[in-house]
Order: structure tokens, then sequence, then C-alpha cells
């Protein structure tokens, strides 16, 4: 996350004000003068783990907020999944299952939070779907 860094100067009893901007781009959000001031922010959002039909997508936020994860097809959020072990509490470590996926399919997904009354989202990321495996087959021995 952007940190900003106030230095008082001193010189011959007078104060100088001054503001150094120490950008350490360790988020997934790009930084900029405004993402400095935003009380949320998103970090290592990522797949944890992908099968034909589901995806586990985990991240964390800089508070502890409720977090959803919107996602869906050529960046059409039609859909939303939770925190599976939310409880109706608020976390900095977000884990989310998403099933009822089709196999082989491109997915978009991204970190969404309300806070305060104002939507936030994470940088918009995909994956691919496991493809379909066939039927296995019995082998018998002669």
């Amino acid at each position: 996350m952007a940190r900003l860094k106030i230095v008082l100067i001193f010189f011959g009893g007078i104060a100088l004000f001054s503001i150094f901007l120490i950008v350490i781009n360790d988020a997934d959000d790009p930084v900029s003068f405004k993402s400095l001031f935003r009380p949320i922010s998103f970090d290592n959002i990522r797949v944890a783990s992908i099968t034909e039909t589901s995806a586990i997508i985990a991240g964390s936020t800089s508070k502890a907020v409720h977090c959803t994860v919107e996602y869906g097809t050529n960046e059409q959020f039609t859909n939303t999944a939770s925190d599976s072990d939310m409880m109706n509490m608020v976390h900095t470590e977000h884990v989310v299952t998403i099933t009822d996926l089709e196999p082989s399919t491109k997915y978009d997904y991204r970190f969404k939070v309300t806070f305060d009354g104002v939507d936030y989202y994470s940088k918009i990321k995909s994956f691919v779907t496991s493809p379909k495996t066939g039927p296995q087959s019995e082998l018998t021995e002669k």
C-alpha cells in the first residue's frame, strides 16, 4: 500500500512543513494520489484453487470489512459470492468459494467492499476453469 510521510524540518527555529510521498507499491492497486487517501485497499488477490466447476479466491483488505467477489464472463459481473466462514463478522483476510461454474470457461472477477456507504473494487483479474474430464474407464485384467 502506498504511504504518506509528513516531515517537519527546522531551520533556525522556523518549522518548514514538507510532504514526501513514499511510494511502495506492494498492493494490487495502482498508486495514485487518490489511492493514498482511500480508506480501503486490496492486497494479494489471487485464485487459491481451481477445478472444472469451482474456484477459491483469496485476498486481503486494509481494514476488517465484509467482502464479496463479483464475477462473470466478458467483464459482466452478474454473480456474487461471499466469504464462506464470515459468520456475519468482518475480516481482513478473505477466502471466497465460487461454485456452479462451467468447465474451460474464462471468468473475470474482482473484490467488492462497501465502506461508509462507498463501494470500493479491487483490480479486475481473470481465471479459466479446468477442462471437463471424461468418464473414467475401468481397467480389467485378463
